[in-house]
């Protein structure tokens, strides 16, 4: 790679052209002889003459259109010949040492300058790089200035600690210091440290500081950086001059304008490339004064507005980034070339953008600006043609980054318009888009209608929607800027111009993040490697060797046969092309920084695919890897240490892909994390990238026992998510917002409501770091003495509080990220339900709102689970508060009647007929009333266990469909080919390779699927000119291979995915240590766990329990889109696959839980919240004619039970542990029951005089222990106690099994004979079974085995106690046996 740079003494030249004609020149100065220097200084006061040919004066200006300057010395006269620069170098070093022993030191470090100009001008970079650090060192006054900057401690200047270096610079060397030094700084980073980043980076930052120390020399300018977005100086501004009365520029030997300009310029690309846009927005702000007050340059003005819209959007402060296009659209704030003050604006567009509201409000007129208003021919000319190439791609970039903002995946829709409607063409295609949202919302398309708006249609459009118009407009405008630019070149990619070149390189960038934000994975990284091999074969970045290898013989002799005159090649041709200022500039940003840009955009696509499923091949993750690792090594060589970490995180989400072992992506993180902690000068993605390493460190710090955490490990978590929202709200209050600190703790500090931005990235994930704060925060409160106190429970129910508002007011929203925490905050509220002894539904609100939040999207079944157990936890506190107040009550009755106390209980009794009876038998009528009178919160607890049993069921039936034969017959091609969502499809067939990426057009084509080429049918072309939507359709074609298989196991692949990064970390070396120890019993290792996994549980019961213990959080770190995915793979199949609808989706919240909402059942004191999530609001209250619900053939099996049966859940909640150790550890068992055929319709009308249900606490360690000896009995007796189905194969097998578990009930089997020993070990555990429930004392012993011993009971009885699942168990002797002693205290 050539690494060409242009001289400081005309910024357009580069050096090589100055060294050829200073040859040249002297060459053809005629030598004197030493004899004739002899002769000269015999005669006194001769004066010698060279003799030369003098150019005549021609009486009329020549003809310049003659002239094809292919020399410089027809356009730049270089005075000073290489013989004299020795000369000139030491006149310079004599008059540096004067000026020292003078102590001048500003005009020494002037000269010091001026030398090293002129060392760089000869080509010696080290000679000029010592000259210009020995002028800065002279400036500051210190010795090896530029390279001790960051760590001087003396009593004169300090800046490690100083909270504003600009102000210390200024204060230590003056304006004029500053200005000298920050060109000095530029120049050393632009010229010298090509190779380095690191220290190239750090002379960048030196020389920014030393810019922005101008603005410190008055007190009008901002010192926030985030001020000088909407902040500019001179005509027409608040203030009109930098620094008013001083010209910097009245010395040019002082400061150069030119020199500054081009150094500014330089500082400005260089910092936004590092993605330090933050400290760029005041250098562009002094780079648009000097450009437009001093220079009054209006390409240079036009330039710098079309790069702050790019630093704005990548920022997210998006109402600025639009005022900039609204300048720039009206041609406002131009500098007029000869008049004071700026030119006339033609057009007046109004483009305002609210960053405070959401994108479908007032927002979206602002969009529709942006996507349909052209530029005037006026300003086209005025700008020129490379200014307007780089204003459209400024605009789509824009609207890039704001669909970014969006989390949805571009919604699917097919448009036509009817045969006798005209579809109106404006300059871009944004009236078809408006044609087919109308269509798509009902409306119908009018001619007359030329200028339809999305403001409009806001009640009808969604975000997915509008997503897709974003990004489909913005594709179209760049197909129509490379038509337009290959109009314009004529030549092939690889000769194109550098400033044509970059625009290439940018074009394809931005598609390849219109094809990733349409989860086009394959695609992509296809686009993204087109770039990166547009560079490599680009003939500007080739050796110096092969950029000047002279023509070939043969077209010598060619071109000398034409004529006598010889014609320039082509490499001369482009070499002059590329002299032009933008193209010197441009030249000098194609560089490691642009490579690293382009390998990271296709490694980001790779790393977000899924592997594992479809048809593709399973290397593909290999190729990945070794991607990862090429980039690390590359960013690491380079010195970028961001870039490096940024390759680092995408490795880590790799690994999560695949699921690999933890420690290594521990250790990753934990690099990530000291690398960046290390650095000084973070920028504002740098920060997010340290944040989440932060956080996802923490998630998976959890220890391998069910040992609850101790204080000092709570605290650790605590104190690293403070550290992580610490950095967090720094940023945010150097975006412009306010942030609260509160007196009371660092955990209260949160930001001022209402957001002035929601569109910052920072604000989720602020939210996610309150997520565990509360959650740890909580495990603290649990583990200490404090935990009955209200207060205690206070800082994590702010956390959550505080995390909810985050999350409603983001726009970026995360549905499952609002459902953990209307979940976390349900759990808080409970518990303190429970502290405070009170009646509230308040928990029940959150709960049932977590649970219809996630039932619309992803539908978390494990969540969903949890909240419903959680549910019964409060109901079951709701009846004893209720049995409490209705016992005494009761006595004080008795009391004053002299009665009888009786103790309350839950028996059923047979109703009676009623009769009039006085005295004993009137008390004993009283006690039945009361007795048969079901409990209303039993009731639902009774509903709720069943619910968390049927979600629980749900999750394994995905498995048995895979293995289903009738499910894979069922067709469902038509459904496939016009139905299924895209990213499916690509996911499961595509690959980059599939793509022929060497071209000179903005897409790859497709040349293969699946190894077999794809046939180019002229048709096909003619009816999809779209080159997307003709990839599209050879990818549906293709994707008949699918077959509803691949359609479950992708569905349940991403299942596994999601929850993949909530699995603690196995520690080998504790887990080496203590499994030879004599407690390694305490740990939680299952046996055999066949059935569990068969139950679709995808982490056995200790990793499921230790992630609800220890930290309870649900949503993950990253955002990598499963999610997304999963939400609408699931509607696919529930929509097309009745099976799966019937057996793989979990049912809606049960009406009857709703009934406890209601205006006669509902506390006085208690007012449900309306919430509003990303479905819309959402009012637990249900609807007044829902409570006289019919009987349908959808009833709820919740509510509907047609068989007798015992439902059991397992149970281990997070903030009902006592902080014990694991011998003492209990768990909750939940069971309800019923002993005939029961359906609730009401609690009005339904009673439970059939049913019941409760809770028992089992000690965790004799439970794990008995479910170890039931699984060993139910191996031995397997050989003794054949199963009753005859084993054809394993998986019929196993799905009879569980089929035959919810379908069929007990029927006699013929019992066979086990020998004694085993006999006795069920009698002996028939016994342990019984200690969990009894006390030895109320125990009587049994005589023989309680229950009917086949093979199919030992099953029934192991599942039933295996607390990894939950369990139905059918009506028999188990059934029967199980109950007599489960309600017994």
């Amino acid at each position: 790679m050539v690494k060409e740079i242009s001289a400081f003494v005309t910024p357009n030249v580069p050096v090589e052209s100055y060294a050829v004609c200073i040859e040249e020149r002297a060459s053809n100065i005629p030598k004197i002889n030493q004899q004739e220097r002899k002769d000269m200084k015999r005669v006194p006061g001769t004066v010698g003459f060279i003799a030369s040919s003098v150019a005549i004066e021609s009486s009329k200006p020549a003809d310049l259109s003659n002239e094809d300057f292919r020399d410089f010395d027809y356009i730049l006269c270089k005075p000073l010949p290489s013989s004299q620069i020795p000369l000139v170098i030491s006149s310079y070093a004599n008059t540096i040492e004067l000026l020292r022993m003078n102590g001048q030191k500003s005009l020494c470090a002037q000269a010091l300058h001026e030398q090293g100009n002129v060392h760089f001008y000869v080509g010696n970079k080290r000679a000029a790089f010592r000259c210009w650090c020995q002028a800065i060192d002279t400036i500051l006054n210190k010795t090896d200035f530029i390279k001790t900057w960051q760590h001087l401690k003396s009593s004169s200047i300090s800046l490690e600690h100083s909270e504003d270096y600009s102000q210390a610079l200024l204060d230590r060397i003056g304006m004029w210091g500053c200005l000298q030094a920050g060109v000095l700084a530029a120049k050393i980073a632009q010229f010298i440290t090509l190779s380095d980043f690191s220290f190239r980076f750090d002379c960048c930052i030196l020389s920014l500081f030393l810019f922005k120390g101008l603005f410190r020399t008055t007190f009008p300018h901002p010192k926030s950086d985030c001020e000088y977005a909407s902040y500019e100086i001179g005509f027409d501004c608040a203030v009109i001059e930098l620094i008013p009365g001083i010209d910097l520029f009245s010395d040019r030997f002082r400061a150069d304008i030119r020199t500054v300009v081009g150094s500014l310029g330089f500082l400005i690309h260089e910092l936004h490339s590092a993605k330090q846009n933050l400290k760029v927005l005041p250098l562009l702000t002094l780079y648009q004064y000097f450009v437009s007050a001093i220079c009054r340059n209006i390409h240079r003005s036009v330039q710098a507005r079309i790069l702050k819209g790019r630093v704005l959007a990548d920022l997210g402060l998006f109402a600025q980034a639009f005022d900039e296009q609204c300048t720039l659209l009206n041609g406002e704030r131009l500098p007029h070339a000869l008049l004071d003050g700026f030119r006339f604006t033609e057009s007046k567009i109004q483009i305002k953008f609210d960053s405070s509201k959401p994108l479908i409000s007032e927002n979206l007129m602002a969009i529709q600006e942006l996507l349909r208003t052209p530029l005037s021919q006026t300003l086209h000319k005025l700008y020129g043609s490379y200014l307007v190439h780089k204003f459209e791609l400024g605009r789509t970039y824009l609207a890039i980054k704001l669909a970014e903002t969006m989390n949805n995946i571009p919604g699917k829709s097919t448009f036509q318009c009817s045969s006798d409607e005209k579809i109106i063409n404006l300059d871009t295609d944004y009236v078809h888009f408006m044609t087919d949202l109308y269509h798509t919302k009902g409306f119908t398309c009018q001619a007359q209608d030329k200028n339809p708006d999305l403001y409009s249609l806001k009640n009808r459009l969604n975000l997915s929607l509008l997503k897709n118009i974003i990004l489909s407009e913005s594709q179209n405008k760049l197909d129509v800027f490379m038509d337009k630019l290959k109009h314009e070149s004529n030549v092939i990619f690889a000769n194109l111009a550098p400033a044509e070149l970059e625009m290439v390189i940018d074009a394809k960038c931005q598609a390849a993040a219109i094809a990733f934000q349409r989860l086009q994975l394959a695609f992509s990284a296809a686009i993204a490697l087109s770039a990166i091999q547009l560079l490599q074969r680009s003939k500007i970045l080739v050796t110096q060797k092969q950029s000047m290898r002279r023509p070939s013989t043969a077209s010598r002799n060619t071109s000398g046969s034409n004529t006598d005159v010889p014609q320039p090649t082509e490499d001369q041709v482009n070499k002059n092309q590329h002299q032009e200022p933008h193209n010197v500039e441009a030249r000098g940003r194609i560089n490691m920084s642009l490579w690293l840009k382009c390998r990271l955009a296709m490694l980001t696509a790779l790393a977000a695919q899924v592997y594992g499923i479809g048809l593709k091949k399973d290397e593909d993750f290999l190729e990945t890897a070794e991607l990862c690792e090429e980039g690390i090594k590359e960013a690491k060589a380079f010195g970028d240490v961001e870039m490096q970490t940024e390759f680092m995180l995408q490795a880590v989400l790799l690994d999560f892909r695949l699921g690999h072992v933890k420690d290594h992506i521990k250790a990753l993180l934990q690099e990530i994390i000291e690398l960046l902690s290390t650095k000084q000068f973070l920028s504002p993605n740098g920060h997010l990238i340290l944040v989440q390493a932060i956080l996802q460190v923490t998630d998976l710090r959890k220890s391998e026992t069910l040992c609850i955490a101790t204080d000092i490990v709570m605290q650790e978590k605590i104190n690293l998510c403070l550290s992580a929202q610490k950095l967090i709200l720094d940023q945010l209050v150097l975006l412009g917002e306010s942030v609260q600190l509160r007196p009371n703790g660092n955990i209260y500090s949160l930001p001022v409501f209402p957001l002035k931005n929601i569109y910052l990235p920072q604000t989720l994930l602020l939210a996610k770091v309150k997520l565990r704060l509360g959650s740890a925060s909580a495990q603290l409160t649990v583990c200490s003495i404090e935990r009955w106190c209200q207060s205690s429970w206070q800082e994590s129910l702010f956390c959550f509080n505080t995390g909810l508002e985050l999350c409603k007011k983001a726009a970026f929203r995360e549905s499952d990220l609002e459902t953990d925490f209307l979940f976390q905050k349900g759990k808080i509220l409970r518990q303190m339900t429970e502290v405070h002894n009170e009646k509230t539904l308040e928990a029940a609100n959150l709960l049932m709102e977590a649970i219809n939040v996630t039932y619309f999207s992803e539908q978390n079944l494990w969540l969903i689970r949890q909240a419903y157990l959680e549910l019964v936890l409060l109901y079951f506190h709701l009846d004893e508060e209720d049995e409490k107040e209705a016992n005494s009550n009761f006595k004080l009755e008795m009391a004053s009647d002299n009665k009888l106390s009786v103790k309350s209980g839950l028996i059923l009794v047979p109703k009676q007929l009623k009769k009039k009876i006085t005295g004993q038998g009137r008390l004993i009528e009283i006690l039945q009333h009361v007795l048969k009178q079901p409990s209303m919160y039993k009731i639902l607890a009774w509903v709720a266990i069943r619910a968390a049993n049927e979600t629980l069921r749900t999750m394994g039936n995905a498995q048995v469909l895979i293995r289903d034969t009738a499910v894979d017959a069922e067709k469902m091609k038509s459904a496939v080919e016009n139905h299924l969502d895209e990213f499916v499809i690509l996911d499961s067939l595509a690959s980059y390779q599939d793509f022929q990426t060497e071209n000179d057009e903005l897409l790859p084509s497709l040349v293969s699927i699946q190894g077999e080429k794809v046939q180019e049918r002229k048709q096909n072309k003619e009816a999809t000119p779209d080159e997307i939507s003709s990839i599209m359709a050879s990818y549906r074609r293709a994707a008949t291979k699918l077959n509803t298989v691949h359609l479950l196991h992708y569905s349940s692949h991403l299942r596994r995915l999601y929850s993949l990064n909530l699995l603690p970390v196995r520690n080998t070396v504790e887990y080496s240590e203590t499994e030879g120890t004599e407690s390694s019993e305490i740990k939680i290792l299952f046996t055999e766990p066949s059935e569990a996994q068969m139950h679709g549980v995808d982490m056995d019961f200790m990793r499921c329990a230790l992630n609800d213990v220890e930290d309870g959080v649900h949503t993950p770190v990253f955002n990598t889109g499963i999610c997304l995915r999963q939400t609408l793979i699931h509607a696919f199949l529930k929509t097309y696959l009745p099976t799966y609808k019937t057996n793989c989706s979990v049912e809606p919240i049960p009406v009857i839980l709703y009934e406890m909402f209601d205006g006669s059942l509902r506390f006085p004191d208690f007012h449900p919240e309306i919430y509003t999530s990303v479905f819309g609001e959402f009012l637990l209250t249900a609807p007044g004619d829902s409570f006289t619900g019919q009987l349908t053939p959808q009833m709820s099996l919740a509510v509907n039970s047609a068989d007798k049966e015992l439902r059991v859940q397992w149970y281990l909640p997070a903030l009902a542990i006592s902080p014990t150790s694991c011998a003492t550890q209990k768990i909750l068992l939940l069971f309800a029951y019923n002993v005939k055929p029961i359906t609730l319709i009401s609690l009005k009308t339904s009673t439970l005089t059939n049913a019941s249900c409760g809770y028992k606490w089992i000690h965790l360690k004799r439970l794990i222990s008995l479910h170890k000896k039931l699984s060993a009995l139910k191996q031995k007796a397997e050989a003794y106690l054949q199963p009753e189905h005859a084993p054809s194969s394993s998986l019929q097998r196993s799905y009879h099994r569980l089929r035959q578990r919810y379908t069929q009930s007990e029927s006699s089997i013929g019992n066979r004979k086990l020998p004694a020993s085993l006999e006795d070990m069920v009698m002996h555990l028939c016994k342990k079974i019984k200690e969990l429930f009894l006390l030895e004392s109320d125990m009587k012993p049994e005589t023989e085995i309680p229950f009917d011993l086949s093979f199919d009971t030992l099953e029934q009885l192991e599942q039933v106690f295996n607390p990894a699942v939950g369990y139905t168990l059918k009506y028999g002797s188990l059934f029967k046996w199980l109950i007599s002693f489960m309600e017994l205290e």
